[in-house]
């Protein structure tokens, strides 16, 4: 085997400088400011406590850090670093000599290689890394690492990276995991990652260098993939480069700014500081020259969670009741490294599948088509013009001056070559193309993926424009080297890198089973691409050996390769194409444009890029440690994955994965913003204030048959199928009578059940439904964990607000609960009630959802609710820690029902009378549902929570209420009780066509008097307001009669605000008003 030793580079920024001489050592004072200094890392050592141990500094970590902490500003993370600071931003935003940081030297490589990888006919020649420096000894036919290297500084390969950032598309995640495929779905998934990376296409470049060329390489394209002529067969579809080269911030006026993790990760640095200086946030720590071993997982944890974590600097030990979450962010590598050296388990598993990305490369040119000189004579037309105005505009200002009559010296315009330059600049184009190889059909059925990554030059003045060349290109290994722009003033260049998935490998065909005894020597005979660990290794970081080999569809794959290269290059020339020269490097950095094509064998790269699937996602793996001990053995020629559904690596609790170490197949994409994503979408699902996610999640949930008609028994099975595809997942462990471990997360334990007041009618909808679910361990706000039980209800009843009913008459008259609640309609004649009163249809539905046994089929069927409940208490042990918690949710008319249960449920006597404190509401969109009397008792009972200012969705016993929606402005007709939720509001918020204004506001004084005439002050409960951040019109057309934008504003602005994202969600078009009843009367 062969090992390519690390490299010992000199830093910029060093720790371990001293800081004797703070004018010797500015560096150091940099350093001590942003990083741990051994007296804080001694601190961390002794007395850290953290809630996240990230490590990496790269893309993952980045990624993580900034969306855990715009989740919870105050959540603890120490961020461990294996280097240093070395470059503050990419190193294409610097001056040209920086080119020569991309020698070889910059790069370890912690691994060894089979002697079948180093003889293999994967290896080729090396490509020149420092493009454009004077001396080519990257050139040499040298033996080098077949995995490009680790960058071993802080932000490891982000400030070498290239800028193209494709968002691929779904169909293209082959053997991914449904849970990967879903969580890949929406939109926000994307959106979230290329904010992150400054993601924009070339038509949001300014009108600069991706101008002219872009349009022309765009309609070339076009027309080369049309279905009706299409000349790159192979081709599945192609589009304008999504670059990570955006401003940084909207005030900037930077315009193109390749993307790193240095600078944001340290402005979050400062960010963090800030906040924790008010109280409103904690410090992110990090720590540089750590260098991760291994972890110890704590054999006496239920979960199986470490509690150490060996570095290079010492080990971090974690107190058994406070166990931080591990995020594993560094490179696909180092990940596998650390789970073989920690989890035996993971040693059949972690490394078992490799892939990755082998790269060709291709460098042309033709002349300027008529049609692109066409475009550029227009583009150089409007810069001339716009030159001219520029200076008289100058001009303008400079004559106001006394003494400056000659304004000559001041006019640019005046130096010829200057104006050349200017007006016919540097043009450049990128354009992404993906494409399949038809023969190269996988186990599981699918072609292997191939793209490319074409940048396109044009550069009339190649000397003057060499420098804006090397720094606007968005891959700097294809910018044209001197000698090619040498002579092509008046042609295209054209840089065409092809990216091609290596195929993951299996047991191959026809091997015998080899026994465990015999491993060791059957390594190197076991030809499968994978990870080979090196048990008896001295140096825990280093201790992996690589395979890999090229199978035969990987060949059949570079052939397409070649092919689609070369029709691309073709397309792009046009009518030029007889005229294409191709460079024939000498491989001493000199050659020669040439018309004869590169052969195949002579345009493949040296080198793997983007390493992937070593620790591959799994949905069907075990989500607890505990489950695992039942695996069988394992067969050492399989591939094995090892992260469950949850990011969750296998025989660890608190340990997660991040990055392409995840995907079971590389795919061709660049899977920069691929890994991003994901590693966000970790973040979210760790955020320990998920809680209220999970409950408003649960109350829509329960209105997801709300548009369905037919009879009670066919709503409650429509009801049942949307309720548990659309629970939250939140997987946790409780242990059994026998101790053994069983995995549960929320589910449904009593009902879900429909009640309609014609149950046999199938031309009707639903009059309430609700249901009641369950998990054994739920993480509350303040870090507790809690038993807990949420009981969700919807209501579609119209009758809503001048029946009315007695609530104290009710809830303490004998028999309680059980009885029906007395429908009254009072006459203006009546004294106003006093005492407690509450609309007839909210007391009526909070009796049947108390009062009706759970139907046939479902969970607790013949049990009430009333009745499950008081199972439920008289199971309990009052000693019980954690207590059981109880959470009544809904939303609209549902949430009024809701807090009416509670409310009745905790009076004295109540069967949580003794359990208020465990017993929390949590409605939304709620128009008021009793009196004044009613609600300052609601209000006394259950006090309010508002936990977060920023996030209105955070808190108990509140009614979150949009200020755009109508439904809370019901039923309170006194603006001094309540300015902010009253029916005169509605005349504001109802943007009806003139033609229909004077219906509207009938249809507001009906409703007023409705209210009136009930004798009832409706008092709206204690409130929380956010204000929907778009309008409709923002996402679908106006309709006349405005009833989809009211409904909008009543659903989706609370999913938008709260942060879900329930399917299959109701067709808003398909809604009728009428389960709506204050839209249903603005409607007429």
């Amino acid at each position: 085997m062969f090992r390519i030793l690390p490299y010992q580079s000199p830093l910029i920024i060093s720790g371990s400088l001293s800081l004797e001489n703070s004018l010797r050592h500015p560096a150091a004072h940099t350093y001590k400011y942003y990083f741990a200094d051994d007296t804080k890392w001694k601190s961390i050592l002794e007395y850290g406590d953290f809630d996240d141990i990230v490590i990496g500094t790269g893309f993952c970590g980045l990624a993580y850090i900034d969306k855990a902490l715009k989740l919870n500003p105050k959540r603890r993370i120490l961020v461990l670093e294996r280097g240093e600071l070395w470059l503050m931003t990419h190193f294409q935003n610097l001056e040209l000599p920086f080119n020569l940081l991309l020698n070889n030297e910059s790069e370890t490589y912690p691994w060894a290689l089979t002697s079948k990888t180093y003889h293999g006919d994967i290896r080729v020649r090396p490509i020149c890394l420092a493009r454009h420096c004077s001396t080519h000894h990257a050139y040499l036919f040298a033996p080098i690492s077949l995995y490009t290297g680790l960058s071993p500084f802080s932000a490891g390969r982000s400030p070498f990276w290239s800028a193209f950032s494709p968002r691929p598309p779904l169909k293209l995640f082959r053997d991914f995991p449904q849970s990967m495929v879903e969580t890949a779905k929406p939109g926000k998934f994307w959106e979230e990652c290329k904010e992150l990376l400054h993601v924009v296409e070339p038509s949001q470049l300014y009108d600069g260098e991706y101008q002219a060329l872009q349009e022309y390489i765009e309609d070339q394209f076009n027309e080369a993939l049309t279905l009706d002529h299409k000349t790159i067969e192979t081709a599945t579809y192609g589009e304008p480069a999504d670059l990570a080269v955006g401003k940084s911030t909207g005030m900037s006026k930077v315009v193109f700014e390749k993307f790193s993790t240095p600078g944001p990760l340290l402005n979050i640095f400062e960010r963090q500081r800030e906040l924790a200086k008010k109280g409103k946030g904690s410090p992110l720590t990090i720590a540089t020259n750590v260098v991760v071993e291994n972890f110890d997982v704590d054999p006496l944890d239920a979960a199986k969670r470490a509690d150490v974590l060996r570095t290079s600097r010492g080990a971090l030990s974690f107190p058994r009741a406070k166990k931080p979450n591990i995020i594993l962010a560094t490179g696909s590598m180092p990940a596998c490294t650390i789970v073989l050296n920690s989890i035996k388990k993971q040693q059949r598993r972690a490394g078992s599948r490799l892939s990755g990305h082998f790269l060709t490369h291709i460098n042309a040119r033709f002349p300027l088509p008529e049609s692109l000189k066409v475009k550029l004579d227009a583009e150089k037309q409007r810069r001339v013009d716009e030159r001219e105005e520029k200076d008289k505009r100058r001009n303008g200002r400079h004559s106001n001056r006394p003494g400056r009559d000659d304004l000559s010296e001041l006019n640019e315009s005046n130096d010829p070559e200057r104006s050349d330059e200017q007006t016919d600049p540097l043009e450049i184009a990128a354009y992404y193309l993906a494409g399949e190889a038809p023969d190269t059909v996988t186990g599981s059925g699918v072609q292997l993926q191939y793209h490319a990554d074409i940048t396109v030059i044009y550069s009339p003045h190649p000397k003057e424009q060499r420098q804006d060349a090397a720094r606007l290109c968005p891959d700097f290994f294809s910018t044209p080297t001197d000698a090619q722009l040498k002579d092509s003033q008046k042609h295209v260049i054209i840089a065409c890198v092809m990216l091609g998935e290596i195929e993951e490998q299996g047991k191959p065909v026809g091997e015998d089973h080899v026994d465990e005894e015999s491993e060791n020597n059957a390594d190197e005979e076991d030809t499968r691409t994978r990870v080979i660990f090196d048990k008896e290794g001295a140096d825990k970081t280093t201790n992996i050996r690589l395979m890999l080999t090229m199978s035969e569809n990987d060949r059949k794959l570079r052939t397409v390769m070649h092919k689609a290269t070369l029709d691309s290059i073709a397309a792009m020339a046009g009518n030029e194409k007889d005229e294409i020269e191709y460079w024939h490097d000498n491989g001493d950095g000199t050659g020669k444009w040439d018309k004869s094509e590169p052969s195949e064998k002579n345009f493949q790269m040296s080198g793997i890029v983007h390493e992937a699937s070593t620790l591959y996602m799994d949905d069907n793996l075990p989500t607890h440690p505990r489950l695992e001990e039942a695996n069988p053995k394992l067969d050492r020629h399989m591939a094995y994955p090892s992260v469950d559904s949850n990011y969750r690596v296998l025989g660890c609790g608190n340990v997660y994965a991040t990055g392409a170490a995840l995907f079971p197949t590389s795919g061709s994409w660049n899977p920069t913003l691929t890994m991003c994503g994901y590693a966000q979408d970790l973040a979210m699902k760790l955020h320990n204030n998920e809680i209220f996610r999970q409950v408003f999640t649960m109350s829509i949930a329960s209105s997801l048959a709300n548009h369905l008609k037919g009879t009670t028994e066919e709503l409650t099975a429509a009801l049942a199928i949307k309720v548990k595809a659309c629970l939250p997942i939140v997987p946790t462990t409780k242990l059994d009578s026998r101790g053994n471990p069983v995995q549960e997360d929320w589910h449904v334990v009593w009902g879900p059940a429909v009640w309609k007041q014609n149950s046999r009618s199938k031309t009707t909808g639903l009059d309430i439904a609700w249901y009641m679910t369950y998990h054994p361990n739920v993480r509350f706000e303040d870090g507790t964990l809690h038993p807990t039980y949420v009981i969700a209800v919807t209501g579609a009843r119209r009758d809503t607000v001048d029946p009315v009913a007695n609530f104290d008459g009710w809830v303490k008259s004998d028999g309680g609960l059980t009885n029906e609640p007395e429908r009254h309609v009072l006459s203006s004649n009546d004294e106003k009630p006093g005492g407690r009163w509450v609309s007839f249809i909210t007391a009526d539905s909070a009796y049947r959802v108390l009062n009706n046994p759970a139907p046939a089929g479902t969970p607790a069927v013949g049990k009430t609710l009333l009745d499950f409940i008081g199972d439920v208490l008289n199971d309990m042990n009052s000693d019980d820690v954690p207590s059981v918690r109880f959470i009544f949710t809904g939303h609209g008319i549902g949430g009024g029902v809701a807090v009416a249960i509670a409310l009745a449920l905790v009076e004295d006597g109540g069967i949580l009378s003794e359990n208020v404190k465990d017993v929390f509401t949590y409605p939304s969109g709620v128009p008021s549902a009793g009196n004044t009397a009613f609600a300052d008792s609601f209000e006394a009972t259950f006090p309010a929570r508002r936990l977060d200012k920023l996030h209105s969705h955070k808190g108990w016993n509140l009614n979150l209420v949009n200020r755009r929606d109508v439904v809370p402005q019901a039923w309170c007709i006194d603006k001094g009780l309540s300015p902010k939720q009253n029916l005169y509001n509605l005349s504001s918020l109802v943007t009806s066509p003139p033609d229909k204004l004077g219906k509207v506001l009938t249809a507001i004084g009906a409703m007023c008097h409705r209210s009136e005439i009930s004798q009832l002050v409706y008092k709206p409960i204690p409130s929380q307001y956010f204000t929907c951040a778009h309008d409709f019109d923002e996402e679908e057309p106006r309709t006349n009669n405005d009833v989809e934008r009211l409904v909008f504003q009543h659903l989706k602005a609370y999913h938008d605000e709260v942060g879900i994202d329930i399917q299959p969600w109701v067709d808003q078009t398909g809604l009728s008003p009428s389960f709506f009843p204050v839209i249903y009367d603005l409607a007429g």
